[in-house]
This record gives C-alpha cells, sequence and structure tokens, in this order.
C-alpha cells in the first residue's frame, strides 16, 4: 500500500532528532508521538484490516545509524506501521510534484547494544 504526498508537505511529517532523543512536527516538539498517527480506513495492513501509521520525515542524508535510531524510537513508543517521507524518495509516475512512498510495518531493531528489541503495537 502506497502513501502519496506533495513534495512541499515534508515539514508536516514527524521527524527524529537522536541527539536530543525528541520528536517534531513543523518544526516544534512533540511530546506524544502516538497522539499523530494517522487511521484510514483505506489502509490495510496485514491481516489486521486498517490500522493506525505514522508518516516520519527521513531527512535527505540521513546516515543508517540516524534510520536506526528512529526505528528504535518508534519501536519504544509501540509505532509499528509507518510510512517513510524523504526528498530522496522515487517521484511518483505522472506527477513531479508528488512522491510516493510504501507504509510498512517496522518487526524489530538493534538497540544501541545490538540486541534486537521487537516492536510491539501498543
Amino acid at each position: 500500500m502506497g502513501f502519496v504526498y506533495h513534495k512541499d508537505t515534508l515539514e508536516a511529517f514527524a521527524a527524529y532528532d537522536p541527539a536530543n532523543d525528541t520528536w517534531s512536527i513543523d518544526g516544534k516538539k512533540v511530546d506524544r508521538i502516538r497522539s499523530h498517527m494517522t487511521r484510514d480506513r483505506s489502509v490495510t495492513l496485514g491481516t489486521g484490516g486498517p490500522r493506525e501509521y505514522l508518516v516520519v520525515r527521513i531527512g535527505k542524508n540521513a546516515t543508517a545509524d540516524t534510520i536506526r535510531r528512529t526505528y528504535l524510537s518508534l519501536a519504544e513508543n509501540g509505532i509499528c506501521n509507518i510510512a517513510l517521507a524523504s526528498e530522496s524518495d522515487i517521484f511518483s509516475p505522472g506527477d513531479p510534484e508528488f512522491l510516493e512512498t510504501m507504509i510498512g510495518t517496522l518487526l524489530q531493531v538493534r538497540d544501541d547494544t545490538g540486541k534486537s528489541i521487537p516492536c510491539k503495537h501498543s
């Protein structure tokens, strides 16, 4: 299942700052990131029917460790269904103003010690 967004809306999506262990939307700190999840009845993930998901903005120059730490924060917050939005996404066919990304399920991520942490829906 894909999520389509306009290239100028990236700032409206959740972004994680691993240096400060904080989330922000539109440049403003967000204390409860779970409250910003989207529930879309047209999206079916797995066999459980429609689910909530979070659109997460990944910086154009994000490193693999930045993305891993973003995933770790998501797992720790029980946010397993995500769509990753980035300036580097492949443009959708037809209109270069819009980008498309997939909505996927985070199953597990390694913490800073290498231990595998499962993502459990809250």
